[in-house]
């Protein structure tokens, strides 16, 4: 499915389950349209990018918080 308001219909018409974010399905979580099962044991990442256009200057702002960022992600990936 393309998006996540197909897969959350999709499952909300009875066809399934599904794996989404957490921040996709809040408003259904609260209504108690939906529920959250969490498994233990299992531990789904995500490969996250930092995007910008080529052709644009990054302010001091955007480079500090790409270098934190790498640097962060930097420590998670030794434990």
């Amino acid at each position: 499915m393309e998006n996540p308001e197909s897969v959350k219909k999709a499952v909300q018409s009875g066809l399934g389950i599904a794996f989404i974010s957490k921040f996709a399905v809040e408003t259904e979580l609260r209504a108690k349209t939906l529920v959250a099962v969490r498994v233990h044991g299992l531990d789904i990442g995500r490969e996250l990018k930092i995007v910008h256009r080529k052709d644009k200057h990054l302010s001091r702002a955007a480079q500090t918080f790409i270098s934190m960022a790498q640097i962060t992600s930097s420590k998670d990936s030794t434990r």
